[in-house]
């Protein structure tokens, strides 16, 4: 393989010479690349010929990818904009046609969704699945098919590295031990729609069964996650979600600026959905989720909505929400260092600045027709994965 010049603008390089400055969001920059290896990287003082735009590979916080193939049936805008009507369970439109569906077409549109994220620049992605153990099954046979075109078609690039971490839901009424050791046993962990759609003692079973089960577990085994939806419609109840010990939640949009300082003083995580919030008339509060020293991470939600592209996602806060680049792209990265590295492989530089840095091995994607996030397009802009 040669090796490859490539030109750009970056908001993550770790130059050689210097540190980036307080107020430079973006670098323009040269690599040069053989193999997905970073052999050099240094400063541009002319303006490439071409605009691109160079970022790290990216990582998925929160999608439901089962709900794809309802693409197929209705556009977005066709789709209810209340959350009740749309996707609660067990009544919501979503739900009734999962129960519907055929296993084909719902394994082939969460085939489509890995296209898309992967295409995108993703390199991993957290799923809440529903259905149960059948779901969990089904999650899986769809990843076996993708992961198979994926090593016969791109092989030797980062993205063979894709992972897709699925959290399983239990589907009976009650507590039910057998069900939670199956999904346990199928998945990376259990998720909930939130408190507020289940009584209070089944949802400190389901957490209590996951913290004995990974007490279980031997020494170096990834622990199994749990994590839920958390204050989306209403305001919820921010003692009992955190007496239940979540490894992260989902959206916060109506929590209370007390709920959030709370949360952060517990070190548990929020993913923020853009895209998906805005659909259903909320907005994440960015500014009282800075301001409470919030950990935040970045998801795009259910999949029938809208593909599972970061690169939008980032677009629409820093276009309608003005958050710093660096910000915006730590959210994009967080999930990368928790769920797919070790310790002992994060850098405190990596942490702070991203993954683009002399001698990585992990990947990059370059956007051409872009020289900032809020420039891309979807339609005009080619990724290309390095």
């Amino acid at each position: 393989m040669t090796t490859q010049l490539i030109q750009g603008s970056c908001p993550t390089a770790i130059l050689p010479e210097k540190l980036r400055k307080e107020d430079e969001e973006y670098t323009r920059i040269e690599l040069k690349v053989k193999e997905g290896v970073i052999l050099s990287l240094e400063p541009l003082s002319e303006v490439p010929e071409k605009k691109r735009l160079i970022l790290p590979l990216l990582f998925n916080a929160h999608t439901h990818l089962g709900d794809s193939f309802i693409r197929r049936y209705y556009k977005k805008e066709e789709l209810p904009r209340d959350i009740l009507s749309l996707v609660s369970p067990p009544h919501g439109l979503k739900h009734r046609m999962l129960k519907m569906a055929h296993e084909e077409e719902v394994i082939e549109g969460i085939v489509q969704s890995f296209h898309f994220a992967w295409s995108n620049g993703v390199v991993g992605l957290v799923d809440f699945r529903e259905g149960g153990v059948r779901g969990l099954k089904i999650f899986k046979k769809a990843y076996l098919r993708f992961s198979t075109y994926l090593n016969k078609s791109v092989e030797g690039t980062p993205l063979r590295r894709f992972h897709p971490f699925v959290l399983g839901r239990p589907e009976s009424k009650h507590f039910d031990r057998k069900e939670m050791a199956a999904l346990l046993q199928n998945s990376d962990g259990i998720n909930i729609s939130s408190i507020s759609d289940l009584q209070q003692d089944y949802i400190c079973e389901i957490a209590n069964f996951v913290k004995r089960y990974n007490m279980k577990m031997a020494s170096g085994e990834k622990k199994k996650r749990f994590a839920l939806h958390a204050s989306e419609r209403l305001r919820e109840d921010v003692d009992f979600i955190i007496s239940l010990r979540p490894d992260f939640v989902v959206h916060f949009t109506k929590a209370s600026q007390s709920d959030m300082r709370k949360l952060a003083e517990e070190h548990i995580p929020v993913v923020v959905c853009p895209s998906s919030n805005i659909f259903f008339g909320f907005e994440p509060p960015f500014k009282k989720m800075l301001k409470s020293a919030l950990t935040l991470a970045l998801g795009s939600d259910n999949a029938m909505l809208q593909p599972p592209s970061l690169l939008q996602e980032m677009k629409i806060i820093l276009e309608r929400f003005q958050l710093p680049t660096h910000f915006v792209l730590k959210m994009a990265l967080l999930f990368k260092d928790i769920y797919t590295m070790s310790k002992g492989d994060v850098k405190d530089l990596r942490r702070k600045f991203g993954y683009i840095y002399k001698g990585s091995k992990e990947g990059f994607m370059v956007l051409e027709g872009a020289e900032r996030i809020e420039e891309f397009e979807s339609n005009r802009c080619n990724v290309k994965i390095f």
